[in-house]
C-alpha cells in the first residue's frame, strides 16, 4: 500500500528517467492546495522546490484563487509550480507572443481605417459634395483655381 503524497516523487522519478535518455520535459506544472506552501512548517514545500531545482528547473509559483479566472462561484485557492528548464527560451516566446498580439491589434486597427476609408470612397462615386466633406475634416483645403488639396492645420470658416 503506497502512501499518501508520494505522487510528486513518482513524477519527479519520471522526469530523472527521461533525463537519463536526454528527453526531460522542457517545462513542468504542478497544481496542489494553497495550504502545501505552510505544511510541515513549509518544509514540505522546500523539498518540492529543491527537488525541481536540482533537476535543472527555474522554478515559479503563484497561488490563485479560481473564482478571479472565469466563471467559478467559489473560492478554490490552488498553487500552481511551473518549471522552466530553459528560462530563456520562455522569456523569448513571452516577448514573441507579446508582440504578437501587439501586431495583430496594429493590423485589425488598419484593416479598420481601411475599410472606412472604403466606405467612404463609395460614398465618393455616389455624392460628389462628399469629397469636401472630408476634406474639411481632414483639414485639407482646396487652393483657388484649382483640383489640389493641401494639408492644413487650422481652418477657417
Amino acid at each position: 500500500m503506497k502512501k499518501v503524497g508520494t505522487l510528486f516523487f513518482e513524477m519527479i522519478r519520471i522526469i530523472k528517467e527521461k533525463k537519463a535518455r536526454k528527453k526531460q520535459p522542457k517545462v513542468v506544472f504542478f497544481e496542489n492546495v494553497k495550504n502545501l506552501v505552510g505544511h510541515d512548517n513549509g518544509n514540505t514545500f522546500q523539498v518540492i522546490l529543491e527537488h525541481l531545482e536540482h533537476l535543472g528547473y527555474k522554478v515559479q509559483t503563484q497561488v490563485l484563487n479560481a473564482c478571479e479566472y472565469g466563471n467559478v462561484p467559489q473560492n478554490r485557492e490552488r498553487i500552481y509550480i511551473v518549471g522552466f528548464l530553459d528560462e530563456n527560451s520562455i522569456v523569448r516566446r513571452l516577448a514573441y507572443y507579446r508582440e504578437e498580439t501587439r501586431l495583430r491589434g496594429e493590423i485589425d486597427k488598419y484593416r479598420t481605417e481601411y475599410e472606412e476609408n472604403t466606405r467612404r470612397l463609395n460614398e465618393l462615386a455616389v455624392d460628389s459634395g462628399a469629397i469636401e466633406q472630408i476634406a474639411r475634416e481632414k483639414h485639407l483645403m482646396k487652393k483657388p483655381n484649382e483640383d489640389i488639396y493641401v494639408f492644413q492645420e487650422d481652418v477657417e470658416e
